[in-house]
């Protein structure tokens, strides 16, 4: 099951109706859903890295009530002008054109005056649509985790400078718009192609299997790594392509500090990406060799390095973004001891056994407990009558 709350519920009742099913102690959660929560757009890493568009002013007509005439006839609806603040509907992060669009008019509107973006968004206490469980507890997840981090990372002497923190949010914005517009647009796609062909004929040539921009697609894994990725590997031809205003897409140029955040962005990214591919695939066993365990504690330490600076300079702005990833981390990881089929199956594997918790600093009471369970559930399940 994913880890949305109405899963916890779906959990507890099914104990109630079901007599053999065992409730959390049986319930196996998506490890999927945890690494996405951890890297994708509006979530715990790219959060940083994506300007959230702030609310805006429409005008919207208002139909007062009919009138009753004496004789029973309404007199005609009279319809006045109201101006609301209201928040633009669907995922912030879509890449839909509207949206890119105003996220970087909320960039330039931010130029003198830095926007406060510590994490508590812009979008509490609005009218939004029904939405699907999960949705609404990634995006509850997302504002808590990115607030604590901050925090987090301040207690280490982290923080993130103003003009840092402004070119981040930038990124995803450029990136994700100027995939789709030349996604869109037949005769920028015709240009994109020409510049790439010209590009493989210089001594530069661009080493990549992918043919052009990848756009943002929010319902496929690590279209965020994916996005930024093509991005990057193909800089020489975007910045031909976003460069002056014929082709009306120099809105979407970075700056070379951008190139240069967006470059260390794939690295970390790239931690999330293997994860997922790995899961993607179908004859991959998933609850001993590659369960939420030993994936979600190789990813801690992976990102605890970026936070350490452990190989060099990192910039903060993605140490704090790591920060956030790791307490996403921790909050699953927790909630994986619910289930015991993780330590029994890391027991039953030969390549890991009870070696596998010592060689990962369990303590003896540790290892005591995980034996005195795997024991209770084979006498509990095969062996009825014991010696």
């Amino acid at each position: 099951m994913d880890n949305a709350s109405n899963n916890d519920t779906l959990t507890r009742e099914l104990a109630v109706l079901v007599p053999g099913f065992r409730g959390a102690d049986a319930r196996t959660r998506c490890l999927a859903h945890i690494v996405n929560l951890m890297a994708k757009v509006g979530d715990a890493f790219i959060s940083f890295f994506f300007l959230q568009p702030k609310r805006k002013k429409k005008t919207k007509i208002k139909k007062n009530p009919a009138k009753k005439r004496k004789r029973g006839q309404p007199e005609p609806v009279r319809e006045t002008e109201e101006t609301v603040e209201v928040n633009i509907e669907g995922d912030e992060l879509t890449g839909d054109k509207a949206l890119d669009d105003l996220a970087l008019e909320t960039a330039r509107d931010d130029d003198v005056e830095l926007a406060t973006h510590t994490g508590t968004g812009t979008t509490e206490n609005l009218e939004q649509p029904a939405e699907h469980g999960k949705t609404v507890h990634d995006k509850a997840v997302v504002r808590s985790i990115k607030q604590q981090a901050i925090i987090a990372a301040k207690a280490l002497g982290i923080e993130i400078p103003p003009d840092e923190e402004k070119t981040a949010l930038g990124i995803f914005p450029k990136a994700a718009g100027a995939a789709r517009r030349v996604r869109d647009s037949a005769p920028l796609r015709e240009q994109f192609d020409l510049l790439l062909a010209a590009q493989n004929k210089t001594d530069k040539l661009i080493p990549s299997d992918a043919k052009v921009l990848r756009p943002r697609e929010p319902t496929r894994w690590n279209c965020n790594f994916d996005c930024l990725a093509t991005h990057i590997v193909f800089r020489p031809v975007v910045e031909k392509l976003t460069a002056g205003a014929q082709n009306e897409l120099n809105t979407y140029a970075m700056s070379e500090k951008q190139w240069e955040l967006g470059d260390e962005i794939i690295h970390v990214l790239a931690i999330f990406d293997l994860v997922t591919d790995l899961f993607s695939k179908k004859e991959v066993p998933l609850v001993h060799q590659t369960g939420p365990v030993p994936v979600l504690e190789d990813i801690e330490r992976r990102l605890k390095c970026v936070v350490n600076q452990e190989r060099g300079p990192v910039p903060a702005v993605i140490r704090v973004a790591a920060q956030a990833a790791i307490l996403v981390q921790n909050k699953y990881y927790h909630l994986t001891g619910e289930c015991e089929v993780y330590q029994i199956a890391l027991i039953l594997c030969p390549d890991k056994k009870l070696k596998w918790f010592t060689d990962n600093n369990r303590s003896a009471d540790e290892i005591e407990e995980a034996r005195k369970t795997i024991t209770h559930q084979f006498n509990e399940s095969y062996n009825k009558n014991p010696a």
